[in-house]
């Protein structure tokens, strides 16, 4: 069989789309890309996304996409169509996926699998990952729910703007120890799926949150939770999240999904407090190169 493996353009977008349907509903993985992200990331790291097509048909996609931060690290994402897999193809993009992280100094790689999915955790077993930790995805039905608020006149949860951008980057530096770039925030905003929400009291911030809206099929992701640790266990991140889910709602999106890892016990209670449910266990495995 003769196989292409190249960079992906943006003529392939259609091809793309289709294979991580065809992935999303044999898997049931949930994959979700809006195509302005996806139009952002052709634009700008194409060199680290790979595709293998065989007689003009896509049938494996392989991405590296390089922590922003951490610039020795990167995530990889290998995906398969389910009528070409046992053929080797898996490692095939893997081997590209690392030339090209070794050849951007990457040492550290981590790659996000299924727990119920046998045959991609035995995949990255073979690859030498290993186990990191344990992840939950969790989602709420915001159709099915009734979304309680206790509103506060002190309080303000907006969007923010681009000239919010120095507060934005101190408070992903307080929660994550990122130090973002000063137009990180500009670059984010540029899509149009993405909304950044403040909340303030008195003008003084206290916590941010991150969603990215799928209108088309009426989900949304929520991500980049925090708080000043000042102002934790006061009930500031069980209110954003509630604000958040409440403007979803009235914007009529149905299905809401974060993720929380093992060790964040607190913020898994206080998820389930609200609502959410777990759907899924993600493992994330690391591995040196």
């Amino acid at each position: 069989m003769d196989f292409e493996i190249r960079n992906m353009e943006m003529e392939d977008k259609k091809d793309f789309y289709e294979l991580i349907d065809q992935v999303n509903q044999i898997d049931d993985l949930g994959y979700s890309i809006t195509e302005e992200w996806l139009e952002h990331v052709i634009e700008n790291f194409s060199d680290g996304i790979f595709l293998i097509y065989q007689a003009y048909k896509l049938i494996g996609i392989g991405t590296c996409m390089i922590n922003g931060i951490y610039l020795n690290q990167a995530n990889f994402n290998i995906i398969i169509s389910p009528d070409h897999r046992s053929l080797g193809l898996g490692r095939k993009l893997y081997s590209k996926l690392e030339d090209f992280a070794k050849s951007k100094q990457v040492d550290l790689v981590e790659t996000f699998v299924k727990e119920r999915l046998n045959r991609s955790l035995d995949f990255a077993e073979k690859l030498k990952f290993n186990i990191n930790m344990y992840s939950w995805t969790m989602e709420i039905d915001l159709s099915q729910s009734e979304i309680e608020l206790d509103k506060k006149e002190n309080l303000t949860f907006r969007a923010i703007r681009v000239s919010d951008g120095e507060d934005y980057r101190n408070i992903i530096l307080h929660g994550f120890e990122d130090e973002l770039s000063e137009g990180s925030l500009r670059e984010m905003l540029k899509d149009p799926s993405i909304t950044v929400y403040f909340l303030e009291e008195k003008n003084r911030l206290i916590g941010s949150l991150t969603v990215q809206k799928r209108e088309d099929i009426g989900s949304a992701y929520i991500y980049d939770i925090v708080v000043f640790s000042q102002e934790r266990k006061k009930g500031f991140g069980s209110y954003m999240i509630r604000s958040a889910l409440r403007s979803l709602q009235g914007e009529g999106i149905e299905k809401v999904s974060l993720l929380v890892t093992d060790e964040n016990k607190n913020a898994l209670k206080i998820y389930r407090e609200i609502g959410f449910e777990e759907k899924d266990i993600d493992i994330i495995m690391i591995k040196n190169i």
